[in-house]
């Protein structure tokens, strides 16, 4: 009987300060509000050694926030946000796989994607002004494409000619799963 009551005794004690230390991020959690009003830190995560900063992270958040038309409360911005730092994580490493691998990135390529994004501005200074108010420099930019062209030609490097599907194989499954493929009359 003294065991229990030491052990309730402290899980009371426990849980009160609990509730103390997580008082305003739980009461917060239900409140919906637009503006970010959520603490990321600069650095977000390191991936063997390359740093990770929140840049790109708050970009997205303000954009999935503008994107949703209504007010999300802290605790799904909290999870849009371990989401979009989960998803920095994977392409960091695609992108240390595809270094490691020697894949050679045609600057070429970076350069006409770069000019495509220019073009939806008005004027240089204009798509600078963006940049600015996006907390972003031309730099970030490009690195941010370079690590998505790494990342699709690593996928095309591994997967491109790995598999083999005959037209045989197709028709088969097409045959066997003709249900899927009918539509009703519209």
């Amino acid at each position: 009987m003294k065991i229990r009551f030491s052990f309730l005794f402290y899980a009371l004690i426990l849980s009160f300060i609990f509730s103390i230390a997580f008082k305003s991020p739980i009461s917060a959690q239900t409140r919906p509000t637009s503006q970010l009003n959520i603490e990321i830190p600069r650095l977000v995560a390191r991936v063997n050694g390359v740093e990770i900063e929140s840049k790109y992270i708050k970009f997205r958040l303000s954009q999935i926030i503008k994107k949703v038309n209504r007010p999300l409360t802290v605790k799904e911005k909290n999870s849009i946000v371990k989401d979009l730092i989960e998803k920095e994580v994977v392409r960091e490493l695609i992108n240390q796989q595809g270094k490691k691998e020697n894949l050679v990135l045609d600057n070429k390529l970076i350069e006409t994607e770069l000019e495509s994004l220019r073009t939806a501005y008005s004027s240089e200074k204009e798509f600078n002004k963006a940049l600015k108010a996006r907390n972003i420099n031309l730099e970030d930019i490009k690195k941010s494409m370079q690590i998505d062209l790494n990342a699709r030609q690593l996928l095309n490097a591994q997967i491109k000619g790995k598999t083999s599907i005959s037209n045989k194989d197709v028709k088969k499954y097409y045959e066997e799963n003709k249900s899927k493929f009918q539509r009703p009359e519209a």
